[in-house]
């Protein structure tokens, strides 16, 4: 039967960032749902965007009153069909990204400009020739690669055992070619390549940005005029107006999935015979996790090798009285000593946040390992604003490139054109990544906006030097969304937590970018990876309603009149597969439904000629 609690919902989703919201939205808006859910969604910070941040340009100066810089995710690409699918749902406006012109290049004391990519113009003569083979090399090795199962390549062991360093070292042929390398880890996770897994580095080359490795772009990034926030505000208001509700500042403390009381003995302790949505018994619960085994990244959805780890599919043969059913729901606990109770729960939150949450039963070790071993990396991005576009008056582009070789007295890792003509800022956007973000953050605001001037003078002449107005981010100091643009693995992690990655466990759904197998890490990935997970708690929800709703019908001894039924259909059966939801794990991916359904086949990704964290951040 219904809970009516005052602090219970149907399904809570702790992460208020692009995926988290997406997923709330189209549980709410979805016009196949049966029934419609009482849905909550948890964000730790005192803001929702997660890595989306749009700032105000100053009153009074001459800015238009929507004019926002994207100081956190900014481009999305015109095949990314979740995006534009929504952005086109919400009523927003794009505007493309300027890259006509020629881009910098700063090799060592001198600074040049080319065409292609960065990687090719820090190289002449054999140095290029072997670039050309170990870049070569390199797609060979994506190309056999699927992103839905990267452990299953031939070498893929041996290729997580070692770091893109270390890997680069043996088979790079040359310096030159070790340092393109270097740059593309730096500039794209804001890490040291010694420290990302050569299996991970690929696996999100597969996934994501096949133009990391140089190929030419076919299409051009695409920015929502007045910010990104737009995006973020439209979703969160409609998530609100459809009945949803979010709460800020709720630094989750506590997931623990519980038991309803048993109906026979009353005592809280036994395990629920029914399904559904819990009950409204007094009976305090009690959960015991001590005998229960954790589930192995081993297992598939239908693998009767743990009978405690089951979670209803097509084959699945436990029945409604067997361990499956110990959870019924899901309680959190915010460090503000907040209770929250659900049927479902869907998890958005960067995988490093799974450190600092107490779950209960313990997640699977390799599960664990996946929160502890995730990093972000180090990110900072900056903004100059001028009056004019006064670059590509001299037909530059607005790209420009330190290699990671060089001092990190550059405060420069790379920049580009990041103007809004929807809004009439023109602006060069500045990327401090890595070891030398490390280095410029320990350093005062006057002193990296000094760093960051004086470098774009070396690219773009005088003009540079006094911008209308500066602002930065950096995204190290933020407790919630970490350094990078998303998580990065180190070596020996991928191959263990894979599986697991996003494998509902009981109650618990997994979203968020770094659980998308396309666009992984981007803004497409998150919000591919909210629809996913709506889907699949949607299933589940409904299933477990319709079986709940017969249940009631056949308490109350209501029987089917003649030429007609008083029991409502439901999905599974009533022996053999379970009666609680069809197919929730690894079901039919939205990507394949119908437009009208938010989503349509999404074609193979475009490349581009510039670091992926320019165009994905």
């Amino acid at each position: 039967m219904l809970d009516l609690r005052p602090n219970h919902y149907d399904i809570i989703i702790v992460g208020g960032g692009l995926s988290g919201l997406t997923a709330g939205y189209k549980l709410l808006n979805d016009p196949k749902m049966t029934f419609k859910p009482k849905v909550l969604i948890l964000e730790a910070d005192q803001r929702l965007g997660g890595r989306i941040l749009s700032v105000p340009l100053p009153a009074g100066a001459g800015f238009s009153p929507n004019a926002r810089l994207d100081v956190g995710g900014q481009w999305f690409k015109p095949e990314n069909v979740h995006s534009m699918n929504l952005i086109e749902e919400l009523g927003l406006q794009t505007y493309q990204h300027f890259v006509l012109g020629k881009r910098m290049l700063k090799k060592g004391s001198k600074v040049k400009s080319f065409m292609g990519t960065p990687y090719e113009a820090m190289v002449s003569g054999m140095a290029a020739f072997q670039l050309r083979r170990l870049l070569n090399k390199l797609k060979t090795m994506v190309a056999n690669i699927s992103p839905l199962a990267p452990m299953d390549y031939k070498d893929s062991a041996s290729l997580d055992k070692v770091s893109v360093a270390s890997w680069a070292k043996h088979h790079a042929w040359s310096t030159r070619g070790a340092e393109a390398l270097a740059m593309a880890v730096e500039t794209t996770f804001g890490c040291n390549p010694k420290d990302v897994s050569m299996l991970f580095f690929l696996h999100f080359i597969a996934a994501s940005e096949k133009g990391l490795l140089g190929a030419h772009p076919k299409t051009i990034d695409l920015g929502i005029v007045g910010g990104c926030h737009k995006l973020v505000d439209e979703l969160a208001n409609r998530f609100v107006a459809l009945g949803g509700t979010i709460r800020t500042g709720a630094h989750v403390q506590s997931i623990i999935q519980e038991a309803s009381p048993s109906p026979t003995s009353g005592t809280g302790t036994g395990v629920g015979t029914g399904m559904g949505m819990g009950t409204t018994s007094t009976t305090t619960t009690t959960t015991t996790t001590t005998t229960i085994p954790t589930p192995s990244a081993g297992l598939s959805s239908s693998s009767s090798s743990d009978p405690n780890y089951c979670i209803c599919t097509d084959t699945c043969s436990t029945t409604s009285s067997d361990l499956k059913e110990l959870f019924t729901s899901v309680t959190v606990r915010t460090l503000n000593n907040e209770t929250y109770n659900a049927s479902y729960l869907i998890f958005a939150a960067p995988p490093t946040a799974l450190k600092s949450i107490q779950f209960s039963p313990p997640l699977a070790p390799e599960k664990e390992l996946l929160g502890r071993a995730s990093m972000m990396g180090s990110y900072i991005k900056a903004f100059a604003v001028y009056s004019t576009p006064f670059w590509r008056s001299n037909q530059q582009s607005g790209d420009a490139f330190v290699p990671t070789t060089h001092t990190q007295l550059d405060a420069v890792s790379f920049t580009e054109d990041a103007s809004d003509p929807g809004t009439g800022v023109y602006a060069l956007a500045v990327y401090i990544t890595g070891a030398r973000a490390n280095f410029w953050a320990q350093k005062t605001v006057a002193d990296r906006k000094a760093g960051v001037l004086s470098s774009l003078v070396e690219f773009f002449g005088a003009q540079a030097a006094q911008p209308l107005y500066y602002v930065e981010s950096n995204w190290s100091e933020n407790p919630y969304s970490g350094g990078g643009p998303f998580a990065t693995l180190p070596p020996g992690v991928l191959q263990a937590t894979f599986g697991l990655l996003r494998l509902p466990i009981y109650r618990i759904h997994w979203a968020g970018c770094e659980t998308s197998t396309e666009y992984f890490g981007s803004m497409e990935g998150a919000i591919s990876a909210g629809v996913q997970a709506s889907f699949e708690v949607s299933n589940r929800f409904n299933a477990t309603r319709m079986l709940e709703q017969r249940r009631t019908v056949l308490e109350l001894g209501i029987r089917p009149e003649a030429g007609g039924s008083a029991i409502p259909t439901f999905v599974g059966s009533q022996t053999g597969a379970c009666p609680e939801v069809k197919a929730v794990v690894a079901p039919p991916s939205p990507l394949n439904m119908p437009k009208n359904a938010g989503t349509t086949e999404q074609p193979a990704p475009s490349v581009l000629a510039k670091p992926v964290a320019a165009s994905q951040r």
